[in-house]
């Protein structure tokens, strides 16, 4: 188990989540973007800067009632069941792909013609309970280099999809994905329910079938977004960080129950299409607590097309000529390859202005190329963990499945406790070092109402309060950076030990680092939404999006041909190709941290 803004109840823009779409200009009538216009009532020529408008946003809130206030705790429930139900379906799918897999490749062995006998098909889904001969290392290498296309082919899919459909967040709202997720699921697991049943004509073919179901609806990459657009849209700068921790910590609160009961519902069953069941019954609860949930985006004024936009757009040039057929379909490439890309533009060098938040043009590049390193790492170690230790260690969904509650139940405390615990012992040394405090916000209020009431002399004052939000900003920048650091540190170790102590109790050990490790990308998600503009923070989130997907699926190409040729004598090699990326996305990390730690604070 990766996008989201405005000011006052006037305003400002609400930008398609993964579109080039940039603010031209602000009068105090409206405010305009290349294709967009939001009519607005700002009362001056120019527009409050982030902190002010996320001030003035998280203000009016808290005049809404309570349910209409958006809130993390409306998303806590939600992601609590949303845990447990992909902690009870996950780990027995896996064990379900392989058995599909696995009977078809058996099946084929003794036929020249490459045609299952009947024999293969008949009975029910029950006839895939696990199979000894499912996990020798010739079946294994062949499931690895299957499976390494089946995830391809969903995060090839889904980087074609990923930038139309997660571009309906910033338009209609962040519950849109959230639906589109649940949904999504649903049909995948129907479809897996019909693959494993004696109806299926197709073998492990089908399995392609659903890697398009979920590439073309994007799913697993909508999620992430989703949700920390949400925390995003009602949290202060200061506390965002932490509170994307905490519903990360709701999401391992269900993990932690979900992957046992699943793994105990296999074995009580011996039918690993049992759980499918229960899932259906889980996604259907959590579509209706959809339509509870309030929506956190914020909207402002009609939507309609700008006439500068319309302008630029060409004239209708009618049918094509004879003999433009090529230009026309280089035309499409082209708008295709840009529908991939256009959310990453946002990281290329000078997109975004330099700033005291930003140090240096390159900030925002160097931090997406070092967490897709880093997640192409974590990816690649993902998809082959159940193959490898259902071949080394003989595992089935039962032990997969309190494995994964325990890296669930890690997860929890790091959050709960251990990152809350860091970040208390950072800023009370900080504090203490003599460097500028982080202020919260009643303090930032009262500094601005003080300017206000001319109760202080201009004079006597070092800051304006503005300046006082920015150096918050910076110092909570400060301090995200440190996290990335520290915890991709963590994933090089955990990375390291299994393949040098490969043991059951040292890959318990790892997982708890790993897990640990995970605040590199809360901090960097952090650092991302304080950097950018308030209005591009979706197109920030959705570039991660984009980046996890591709992570992915260059992981499972590159790594299941790994394993298959290394699984019949050191199967666990691929650990060592994940340190390698690991300390590569660390040095670069290490570059972003002295870019912000080597600045001198206000005095």
């Amino acid at each position: 188990m990766a996008q989201r803004r405005v000011g006052q109840a006037d305003v400002l823009e609400a930008e398609p989540l993964l579109s080039d779409d940039r603010v031209e200009t602000c009068s105090d009538d409206h405010v305009e973007s290349s294709d967009l216009e939001f009519e607005t009532t700002l009362p001056s020529t120019q527009a409050p800067n982030d902190e002010e408008a996320e001030s003035a946003w998280l203000a009016e809130l808290q005049n809404w009632p309570w349910y209409r206030r958006p809130s993390i705790f409306w998303m806590m429930p939600f992601m609590v069941v949303f845990g447990i139900v992909m902690g009870i379906i996950g780990s027995p799918m896996e064990q379900l792909n392989i058995q599909i897999i696995c009977k078809d490749y058996l099946s084929r062995e003794h036929d020249p013609l490459g045609k299952p006998p009947a024999s293969y098909y008949s009975g029910n889904a029950s006839s895939m309970a696990p199979d000894d001969r499912c996990r020798s290392p010739e079946v294994l290498a062949f499931v690895a280099l299957v499976q390494g296309r089946y995830y391809a082919i969903s995060g090839f899919l889904a980087l074609l999809t990923l930038a139309k459909w997660t571009s309906l967040s910033d338009l209609f709202g962040r519950k849109v994905l959230l639906r589109l997720e649940v949904v999504t699921i649903s049909l995948s697991q129907l479809l897996m329910w019909f693959a494993a049943s004696s109806s299926n004509p197709f073998g492990y073919r089908l399995l392609y079938a659903n890697a398009v179901l979920l590439g073309f609806f994007a799913q697993g990459t909508l999620i992430s977004p989703a949700i920390f657009s949400y925390v995003a849209d009602c949290t202060s700068t200061q506390e965002r960080s932490i509170m994307m921790g905490y519903t990360g910590m709701t999401f391992a609160l269900g993990r932690i129950i979900g992957p046992s009961l699943g793994g105990y519902i296999v074995k009580s069953t011996g039918d690993l299409t049992s759980v499918i069941k229960i899932g259906l019954i889980g996604f259907a609860l959590l579509f209706v607590s959809l339509l509870v949930i309030p929506e956190s985006l914020r909207k402002h004024g009609a939507f309609k097309m700008s006439e500068a936009a319309t302008s630029d757009m060409p004239m209708n040039p009618g049918p094509p000529k004879r003999g433009s057929f090529f230009v026309v379909a280089w035309e499409s490439l082209k708008r295709g390859l840009l529908a991939i890309v256009d959310p990453l533009l946002l990281f290329v060098p000078g997109s975004v202005p330099t700033s005291p938040k930003l140090p240096s043009r390159y900030t925002l590049a160097l931090l997406l190329v070092a967490s897709h390193l880093v997640g192409m790492a974590l990816c690649g170690i993902m998809a082959l963990f159940i193959p490898m230790t259902n071949l080394v260690f003989k595992w089935t969904s039962y032990e997969d499945g309190y494995y994964y509650s325990f890296a669930a139940a890690c997860s929890f405390i790091t959050f709960l406790a251990i990152f809350p615990l860091l970040q208390f012992l950072y800023k009370r040394y900080i504090n203490r070092s003599g460097q500028i405090a982080f202020l919260s916000d009643f303090e930032l209020d009262s500094e601005r109402n003080e300017t206000l009431l001319g109760e202080l002399d201009s004079e006597e004052r070092q800051s304006t309060p503005d300046s006082a939000s920015t150096d918050n900003a910076i110092e909570s920048l400060k301090m995200d950076t440190s996290f990335l650091l520290s915890g991709t540190m963590f994933f090089v170790v955990s990375f390291l030990v299994v393949p040098l102590f490969m043991s059951v109790p040292v890959l318990y050990v790892a997982e708890a680092l790993s897990q640990i490790a995970m605040i590199s990308f809360t901090a960097n998600m952090s650092m991302l939404t304080t950097i950018v503009p308030s209005h591009q923070t979706g197109k920030a989130l959705g570039a991660l999006s984009v980046s996890s997907s591709i992570a992915n699926t260059v992981a499972n190409l590159l790594y299941g041909g790994i394993f298959a040729h290394t699984s019949a004598t050191v199967p666990w090699f691929y650990y060592y190709v994940s340190v390698g990326l690991t300390l590569v996305g660390c040095l670069i990390q290490s570059v972003v941290w002295f870019s912000y730690h080597t600045r001198r604070n206000r005095v």
